[in-house]
């Protein structure tokens, strides 16, 4: 019955550790109404280039699964997604701590603007 009890605490600890961790499989869930052809996920308002991508493509209302380990430190990311026009959405803020989804909607998700720089002769 100790041991029983022991091992059950043991079980709990490690699971809440893992869970707080952010560390594992998130899955994506396509609910933009564009087919995504790339992710990046990135520590909001970090410009240092710590970021990960995935070159996957995800049909509308589809989703996959992603390894991603995010930060101890950090609950709040910046999700950007290209879709397969190449129009770049942008998701700012999105808290991943004690989440295992990242929902990809445009209606939280800001249009990066495209700049034109024509070719000079």
């Amino acid at each position: 019955m100790k041991q029983t009890l022991i091992s059950g605490i043991i079980i709990l600890f490690v699971m809440a550790f893992i869970g707080f961790t952010g560390a594992g499989s998130y899955s994506v869930i396509n609910k933009s109404g564009v087919n995504v052809s790339s992710i990046k996920i990135t520590p909001a308002g970090d410009n240092t280039g710590n970021s990960v991508s995935f070159s996957r493509s995800i049909a509308k209302d589809q989703s996959i699964n992603i390894d991603f380990t995010a930060n101890e430190e950090v609950c709040e990311y910046d999700v950007r997604f290209i879709d397969e026009h190449g129009k770049e959405y942008l998701m700012s803020g999105v808290n991943l701590c004690g989440s295992s989804e990242i929902v990809l909607v445009t209606s939280k998700a800001d249009e990066v603007p495209q700049i034109y720089a024509p070719h000079s002769k």
